[in-house]
């Protein structure tokens, strides 16, 4: 199969050199399009889907998937999500087949001839080519390696036969997943932490950039991700496990995580309801087709004729998934162009261009194959993809908030603001690309980004504080063809609050100050922490006059003692009395004399070009140098 070519140049940047220039936004204005076209760096030869880096990953999105990605920022995509998101935390199919074979050998009693659990384990390894190889009297740990490498591989591609037997003991059946491995125990363990994938789903789930996710996974990782994300994590993830709770109905603006394969942990808690929806052997993917799956099979088919697709760590073996596309383009194959199902993965498979001939049709598929494969295959796996995904999310929710409050600013003031997004984004990805081990990569930035992100959020909208280190504000709760249809959306001020970012970016540019991120265990800690002539001050950016009021009842700050002490309003002019006298009261607060306050708008009004805000922002903070 031909792969898809990746950009060997690099591109022209967005920025000229000589980056101590005070004008140098004004020769920079980024590239009118939806998605800036660039590259961030030249990616090594050696990336490849699996230890791609943030820059790497980036590019491919941009550049090689940029029209798929305005889709999936706009929420026209589903996500289907398969067993590789959950490896590293419980066990995969090849791992459980091979638990499954050891545990039936211990319980063999090799003097009885007619042991049931013999009976089971021979049956099992007649599923595969290399049974007469196997001394079946040796526990299978102890097979030459090879051999059980073989025989492991052909049990997986034949799984739901495996799971079809069980275990006949004093005339009681005995199911192999649910009462001998007791795989909803297993895989509902209330123990077991959720992965970096599960953390970066949450994360897109509360940006609103998934609108469904439909998972073939038994375990609640991920549902356990987003509900120590969201601190209402009901009244936005609606879990669907069974027909039940298909009717139960809810909410448009929640994400459906759909568990066409059942749940462990609905299952534990009431048998009676979902065990018959718990998809392993061939018997369950046979009475898929049955009466009770009918609403289950209508929801899936919906969606697979009015959703986009893209899967991520799923190999498309699963028999019932291939049936319900071949289903849903009965009325009609779908057109390839743009791709009705993408496969975040290094290479296809054959279960996976099944999928594409159930979806295509076997002659259209046939015919252009070699198009499909090279569309459809979008090389990368789950972390650096939804990594990357993530932080797309935030940086192109943040140029449709300029946007949507450009009228504000004049020319020179909103190309000013565009610069400081793209040199944000990069400085991201320069700090996550020098990270190489890549399990450490994604999982830090799954963890610092929006975490800063929250105490960022949470202190300039109503100035308090995360409740615990994972808690996750999200930039905004819709995805970006929401925003649009929302017009109080500029009411939020967003674009003034980048503005105020971007002004003390340059300032640190122009080397009139320093500014770096502070401890977040530091409760009394600002948004960025100042520092002037070797003096560090704590920069609080508030949403309006407020919320100084709410530092100080919280501890935050003391108005009569903090001299660290810069507080900016990004929107609202500064009132007229505290113009005639440096000190102004608050409601049962002393005056805030100590406390340096700074409007940012009444700049903007009064120094239209940037670099004279710059300046006069400089002067404002004169007295914190003295």
């Amino acid at each position: 199969m031909k792969i898809r070519p990746r950009f060997s140049e690099k591109k022209a940047g967005f920025f000229v050199s000589g980056v101590c220039k005070p004008d140098r936004w004004q020769k920079a204005r980024p590239d009118p399009d939806f998605f800036p076209n660039r590259k961030y760096m030249t990616a090594p030869v050696e990336m490849n889907a699996a230890n791609a880096n943030l820059s790497y990953a980036l590019d491919i999105l941009r550049n090689d998937y940029s029209t798929i990605m305005q889709g999936v920022l706009r929420g026209n995509y589903a996500f289907w999500v398969g067993s590789a998101i959950s490896r590293e935390k419980v066990p995969d199919l090849k791992d459980l087949i091979f638990d499954l074979l050891c545990k039936l050998f211990d319980c063999i009693n090799f003097s009885d001839a007619e042991c049931p659990y013999c009976q089971t384990f021979n049956n099992i390894i007649q599923l595969t080519s290399l049974r007469h190889r196997i001394n079946q009297s040796t526990r299978p740990s102890s097979w030459d390696r090879i051999d059980k490498d073989s025989i492991l591989d052909q049990l997986h591609d034949n799984y739901s036969k495996v799971f079809d037997h069980d275990i006949r003991v004093n005339g009681q059946t005995i199911s192999l997943a649910w009462d001998f491995l007791r795989l909803h125990e297993l895989y509902g363990n209330p123990s077991i932490e959720p992965a970096v994938d599960h953390w970066l789903l949450a994360l897109l789930i509360a940006e609103r950039t998934i609108p469904i996710i439909i998972s073939t996974n038994w375990d609640d990782l991920l549902e356990k991700a987003y509900e120590v994300c969201v601190q209402e994590p009901q009244s936005q993830l609606r879990v669907i496990a069974s027909t039940d709770d298909l009717m139960m109905g809810g909410a448009s603006t929640r994400t459906i995580l759909f568990k066409i394969h059942g749940c462990a942990r609905k299952m534990q808690s009431d048998p009676s309801q979902y065990r018959d929806f718990m998809i392993i052997n061939r018997s369950d993917i046979l009475a898929w087709s049955g009466a009770q799956y009918i609403p289950f099979r209508d929801f899936l088919r919906t969606y697979l004729r009015t959703h986009l697709a893209i899967f991520v760590g799923l190999s498309g073996q699963d028999l019932n998934l291939q049936m319900e596309c071949f289903q849903a383009s009965l009325d009609g194959n779908f057109p390839f162009s743009p791709p009705k199902v993408i496969f975040a993965d290094s290479n296809l498979s054959v279960n996976q261009r099944s999928i594409f001939k159930a979806l295509y049709g076997e002659t259209e598929y046939s015919e252009n194959a070699e198009t499909i494969d090279i569309n459809s295959l979008l090389q990368l796996y789950a972390k650096p993809l939804l990594g990357a995904l993530y932080v797309l999310t935030l940086f192109e929710k943040a140029r449709k908030f300029l946007v949507l409050g450009n009228e504000d600013f004049e020319e020179e003031q909103k190309i000013f603001v565009e610069y400081w997004i793209t040199k944000s984004e990069e400085h991201i990805c320069e700090h996550y690309d020098a990270i190489t081990d890549k399990s450490i990569l994604w999982k830090q930035l799954a963890s610092e980004l929006p975490s800063y992100l929250t105490r960022f959020l949470k202190m300039y909208r109503d100035q308090s504080i995360p409740n615990h280190q994972d808690e996750y504000q999200p930039l905004y709760y819709r995805n970006i063809a929401d925003m649009e249809e929302n017009l109080d959306i500029r009411d939020l001020n967003y674009h003034w609050l980048f503005f105020t970012c971007a002004l003390f970016f340059e300032g640190e540019v122009q080397n009139l100050w320093r500014s770096k991120i502070p401890l977040m265990a530091n409760s009394n800690q600002g948004q960025l922490t100042i520092e002037l002539n070797g003096q560090s001050y704590r920069l609080f950016i508030l949403r309006d006059i407020n919320g100084i009021a709410k530092l100080v009842n919280a501890g935050i700050i003391d108005p009569s003692n903090d001299r660290d002490v810069i507080i900016a309003y990004p929107h609202g002019l500064e009132p007229i009395a505290n113009r005639r006298t440096p000190q102004r009261s608050l409601p049962g607060v002393t005056p805030t004399s100590c406390i340096m306050e700074i409007w940012i708008q009444n700049l903007a009004n009064e120094q239209l070009a940037p670099r004279d805000m710059i300046r006069e922002l400089s002067f404002k903070m004169l007295p914190m140098r003295i």
